[in-house]
């Protein structure tokens, strides 16, 4: 027996929420899938569990950072308390998705989903139809082909550890890595960071980022770029991780716990997409514009799992969720956007980043400023001892626009927005200067950045 329904929803992820409650919502007839909690990647193991270990775990940094200002309270991390405590954002997340769809008369269906043919999947067995078909399976961590890959942890695992481990190594320089870093070596641990090339923090402007290793180093975190892993080996208490540098020298460390961050790749393995004539690459689903196969004009997808020119954050699955909704419900009109999506990592201080970098910039033929600010002695940010805090504003001479700005600072996560809403509406700098914020403040600050 085939289930027919109008439209077939594969993740639970922010791209398949907000495809499917929408739909249940307009009266269609809707099940939804998935293999892992229903919430996605996000609220039940990723940014959300993430910000809490690292919003909690920061108060530490910023207490030591305060000796002498009359601030004499003293805090460490209790892991186990913090691990509880995290879950407390995390253990509802899965029902109350689940009721919300069931509220609006969606199907929910558990398990994994394969294709039987263009517009049929089959789960646990049974086989459902849909005129659309939606892939909103989001990316997994990549599994590193190093010996003794068995033994590797990954960010889901750390998420869950009950116990901190006295000593870790992460293997990848990321931004993911460097979030981990921090919350770790707050909590008491003794961390290492092992990265293949010469940079560690791709993406994010180099000026930066080097100010951000600083930071990292005086709390412990040990960074040794150009060391490629090579293997992990299980001892008698723990592991031993050895890596290369470029002339081929070993290094190696003793360590309680491995943890590799080196990238994510969509999460389509299994799904037997050739039996349903979609196309794919290591890169995703091939999507046109509008968010539709290239190779299938039954399905759509969208988040992580695509090939576009989306990077793998929340607020671009979002995106891909609601341009995939419009075209289901009108037919494709929308294209994605993916200009001026800001991002930030988590680390202390946050380093965030939108619009062009100081060099693509460059490239433009454009009339450009750079204005170059080290905030340290201004009042928002020297009142908490902020010793590395700077912002980089790029500016359109010309247009009277804002390009790009890149930030370090504690509050770098809150200023970055400030400036993808000037990006992404092009706003006129002549007016930005003209607000009338509160004062002091970290928003009134923003007048002297342009």
């Amino acid at each position: 027996m085939v289930n027919n329904f109008d439209c077939i929803i594969i993740g639970t992820g922010p791209a398949g929420t907000t495809v499917t409650q929408k739909l249940g919502e307009l009266g269609w007839k809707v099940a939804v899938v998935d293999s892992n909690g229903y919430g996605g990647t996000c609220p039940l193991r990723g940014c959300v569990p993430k910000k809490v270990l690292s919003e909690i775990t920061e108060m530490v940094g910023i207490n030591s950072r305060l000796k002498g200002t009359g601030l004499y309270s003293q805090s460490s991390i209790n892991w186990e308390e913090l691990i509880a405590y995290k879950n407390t954002f995390t253990r509802d997340v899965s029902q109350n998705r689940i009721d919300k769809f069931h509220s609006v008369g969606v199907t929910t269906l558990h398990g994994f989903a394969k294709f039987i043919d263009e517009q049929t999947i089959e789960v646990n067995g049974e086989t459902y139809s849909a005129d659309k078909i939606v892939i909103a399976t989001g990316a997994t961590p990549m599994q590193l082909p190093i010996e003794g890959h068995q033994h590797l942890k990954y960010s889901d695992d750390f998420l869950d550890m009950t116990t901190l481990p006295k000593h870790i190594v992460f293997i990848g320089g990321g931004y993911i890595s460097l979030e981990f870093a921090h919350i770790a070596a707050r909590s008491g641990a003794e961390v290492h960071v092992l990265q293949r090339g010469p940079e560690i923090m791709e993406g994010f402007d180099r000026e930066l980022v080097h100010l951000l290793e600083k930071e990292s180093e005086a709390i412990g975190i040990s960074i040794h770029t150009n060391a490629s892993a090579k293997s992990i080996e299980k001892t008698e208490d723990g592991y031993l991780v050895t890596a290369t540098d470029q002339a081929g020298k070993e290094m190696t460390w003793k360590t309680d716990y491995c943890m590799a961050s080196t990238g994510r790749v969509p999460a389509i393995e299994g799904m037997d997409l050739e039996k349903a004539n979609i196309k794919y690459t290591s890169s995703g689903i091939q999507v046109n514009p509008f968010l539709q196969s290239v190779s299938n004009p039954h399905v759509y997808a969208g988040g992580d799992v695509a090939m576009t020119e989306g990077v793998q954050l929340t607020p671009v699955a979002k995106l891909d969720g609601k341009t995939i909704l419009d075209n289901l419900i009108r037919g494709n009109e929308r294209k994605a956007n993916y200009q001026h999506i800001p991002s930030v990592a988590f680390t202390l201080p946050r380093l965030a980043t939108v619009g062009l970098s100081v060099e693509e910039a460059k490239k433009t033929g454009k009339r450009i400023k750079i204005h170059e600010l080290d905030m340290s002695e201004w009042f928002s940010f020297k009142v908490m001892q902020e010793e590395h805090t700077k912002a980089i504003v790029i500016l359109d001479e010309k247009d009277d626009v804002v390009l790009g700005a890149h930030i370090l600072s504690d509050q770098a996560d809150q200023l970055i927005n400030y400036f993808a809403i000037c990006c992404q509406l092009q706003l006129k700098v002549s007016d930005l200067k003209e607000i009338v914020y509160t004062f002091p403040s970290v928003l009134h600050d923003t007048t002297s950045m342009f």
